[in-house]
């Protein structure tokens, strides 16, 4: 099991984020944690955590009860890789989120306005998210959305647009 996290770690692309997240992934298997090998799970409890000396922290972590019989490190895959890219991870983002869609104001107190920026008129999927990946909005829209951002507490935000298959995101900050 450390030989398969070791070489995940090394063979990962990306940021230190990335490199943890595939080490997990090579101790997912079933008893890695012995005192958890009777639910059928690597472990309990699975997280990343990144705290640079300069810029934002990073923060994804699952717990699963003791008889949920839930495989945390897949459930924290999973959230990884909506608040976090290590590359290609299957989002299929081939054009810069900026381009493709604008948000303001930011920061924002009340109202966000999203603007697709490409020209195609079909709806799009957004989803606003915790920094952790907890959901916290959604909408659909064509070219221009205004988002009620009142009921969110204050802190930093990712907008999630999803158009045709391709995913796009940004970081916005509640006031």
């Amino acid at each position: 099991m450390l030989d398969s996290m070791e070489s995940r770690f090394l063979n990962e692309e990306g940021d230190l984020a990335c490199k943890l997240m595939a080490a997990l992934q090579g101790a997912n298997m079933v008893g890695a944690d012995t005192r958890c090998a009777t639910n059928g799970t690597s472990s309990l409890f699975a997280f990343v955590k990144v705290a640079p000396v300069v810029g934002p922290q990073f923060l994804a972590s699952v717990r699963t009860g003791s008889t949920a019989g839930i495989e945390p490190i897949d459930s924290l895959q999973t959230k990884f890789n909506l608040v976090h890219s290590c590359g290609d991870v299957g989002l299929n983002e081939t054009v810069d989120s900026k381009k493709a869609f604008k948000i303001f104001p930011n920061p924002v107190s009340n109202s966000l306005t999203v603007q697709y920026l490409l020209a195609d008129a079909s709806e799009s999927d957004l989803k606003v998210l915790t920094l952790n990946g907890s959901f916290v909005l959604e909408a659909r829209f064509k070219e221009t959305h205004v988002l009620d951002v009142t009921s969110i507490a204050q802190g930093i935000y990712i907008i999630k647009v999803v158009h045709n298959g391709v995913q796009y995101s940004q970081k916005f900050t509640k006031e």
